[in-house]
């Protein structure tokens, strides 16, 4: 569970990815506006991707990883009726999505994953 810099890019890019797949067929995904990822049948989707757990700071072992929130993107996702796709992976490949309104998400910079997707 090292942590490294290119980390968060990667994780984000296969959160996409699997929101992608496990769509494809099923629905419209277009692109983003380069603000929020994609638009999904019309309905604009944010996703937020973490580690479950990430190595922490001094030697103090392991924490759980946290979902990163912008506040320029929350709004327009509240303005938008919009909607943020939460995925967690863990260092075994396997991960865990929750998919809610962001009017049901109060804005908070970071977010520990298990109050979201627990």
């Amino acid at each position: 569970m090292a942590a490294d810099k290119g980390l968060p890019q990667s994780n984000g890019n296969k959160a996409e990815w699997l929101i992608k797949r496990a769509l494809a067929g099923n629905a419209c995904v277009e692109p983003g506006n380069g603000t929020i990822d994609l638009k999904v049948n019309g309905v604009w989707l944010e996703v937020k991707s973490c580690q479950e757990y990430i190595a922490a700071n001094c030697n103090a072992g392991y924490r759980r990883g946290c979902f990163i929130l912008h506040e320029a993107q929350h709004k327009f996702l509240l303005n938008n009726d919009g909607y943020y796709a939460f995925i967690v992976t863990s260092e075994d490949g396997t991960a865990k999505m929750k998919i809610m309104p962001a009017e049901m998400v109060g804005f908070e910079r970071q977010k520990v994953w298990t109050k979201v997707v627990d």
